[in-house]
C-alpha cells in the first residue's frame, strides 16, 4: 500500500477499504463501511469468532461493549477467549476500513520506523491501538448465523476449503444466485464420461468437474477436477484437487492430493499412497499427509 500511495491519493479518497487475497468468504461491504462512517472511525476492522484451538494464526481483537477495539495481540501462541466464550476467540478477518487520511499518514510513519515489518498485525494496527478510533465489526452469517470464512494461506487450509465446497450442503454455495461467483468463462467443450470397452464405466461421485474434463472408465470420489483434465480408464482418484491439463494415466491411483497444472502421472503409478515414496520423488507431503505434485513435475 505504502509503494502505491501515489495512486490512492491520485482518487482523493475519503474511505480506504483493504482486503486480503488469500480468503474466502461473501461479505456485503456496504455494512461494514456503514458502521465506519457511523463512528467516524479511523480504522474499522472486521472481526468474528473462530476455534480458540485454531486461532493462533489471526490477530486476535478485544472488544469493548461498545465495539471499540480494547486490545489486539498479533498471533499468539494461547489466543486469548472471548468473554463468556472459552472455546472461542475473536479473530481480526484481514478486512479493514480506514479514514483515507489516517491510512496515508500511518503509512508513512511506519515505512520510517526502524526494525518495523510493515504488516497491519504486527506494527500499524498495534501502534494505532489507543491514539485513533478504532473499532470492531461483527461478520454475521445470512439470518445472523454462524458466517463462512477461511483464510487459505497454507497448503492443508487450501485443501479444506476446496473439499468444502463438496458437501452435500456446503456454507460456501457455488450456486447461490443471489451471491453469483464471477468468473473468466472459457471456450471449453462440456465434461463428459466415457466407456472405452464393455464392462469399463467409471464413475464420478460428490465431485465437481470442469469444461474439457474426460473420465474414461476411471473412478473419481469426492474430488475436483480443473478444466481439461484426463482420468483414464481404471484409474482411481479420491479426495484430491487437479489443476489444468492434468493427465492420470490408467490405471493410477491419486489419493488425498494437490496435482497442480500441466502434470502426467505416468500408468499405475500411485500418488498419495505412500508418504515416503511421494518425498522421495521431490513432492511435499504435509504432517496432515496430504500430497502436492508442484506445476509441471515430471515423474522419475
Amino acid at each position: 500500500l505504502f509503494q502505491n500511495l501515489i495512486h490512492l491519493r491520485a482518487h482523493n479518497p475519503k474511505y480506504v477499504m483493504v482486503l486480503s487475497g488469500d480468503h474466502v468468504y461473501k461479505m456485503d461491504y456496504s455494512a461494514v463501511l456503514a458502521a465506519h462512517i457511523k463512528h467516524e472511525a479511523d480504522l474499522t476492522v472486521s472481526v468474528m469468532p473462530f476455534e480458540r484451538a485454531a486461532s493462533s494464526g489471526f490477530g486476535i481483537v478485544d472488544m469493548a461493549p461498545d465495539g471499540r477495539i480494547a486490545g489486539f495481540i498479533e498471533k499468539p501462541k494461547d489466543p486469548p477467549p472471548m468473554p463468556g466464550r472459552p472455546d472461542l476467540s475473536l479473530v481480526n478477518m484481514g478486512v479493514y476500513v480506514f479514514r483515507a487520511s489516517t491510512l496515508f499518514s500511518w503509512l508513512e510513519a511506519d515505512a520510517t520506523k526502524r526494525g518495523s515489518s510493515h504488516d497491519f498485525g504486527k506494527d500499524i494496527i498495534p501502534a494505532m491501538l489507543g491514539r485513533t478510533e478504532m473499532y470492531a465489526h461483527p461478520f454475521h452469517g445470512p439470518d445472523g448465523g454462524t458466517p463462512y470464512w477461511r483464510d487459505i494461506g497454507t497448503l492443508e487450509s487450501y485443501y479444506d476449503a476446496n473439499m468444502d465446497l463438496l458437501s452435500v450442503t456446503p456454507q460456501f454455495n457455488l450456486y447461490d444466485s443471489e451471491w453469483p461467483i464471477r468468473v473468466r468463462a472459457l471456450p471449453l467443450p462440456p465434461m463428459k464420461t466415457v466407456a472405452p470397452g464393455p464392462g469399463e464405466n467409471g464413475s464420478l461421485v460428490s465431485s465437481i468437474a470442469c469444461g474439457g474434463v474426460i473420465v474414461s472408465g476411471a473412478h473419481v470420489h469426492h474430488s475436483i477436477l480443473s478444466p481439461n483434465t484426463t482420468i483414464e480408464r481404471g484409474a482411481e482418484v479420491h479426495d484430491s484437487l487437479l489443476f489444468d491439463h492434468v493427465k492420470v494415466g490408467a490405471g493410477a491411483v491419486v489419493r488425498r492430493a494437490i496435482v497442480d497444472k500441466d502434470v502426467t502421472i505416468p500408468p499405475g503409478a500411485h500418488v498419495g499412497v505412500d508418504a515416503n515414496l511421494d518425498r522421495s520423488r521431490g513432492f511435499t507431503v504435509t504432517s496432515s499427509g496430504l500430497t502436492v505434485i508442484p506445476k509441471g513435475a515430471v515423474f522419475p
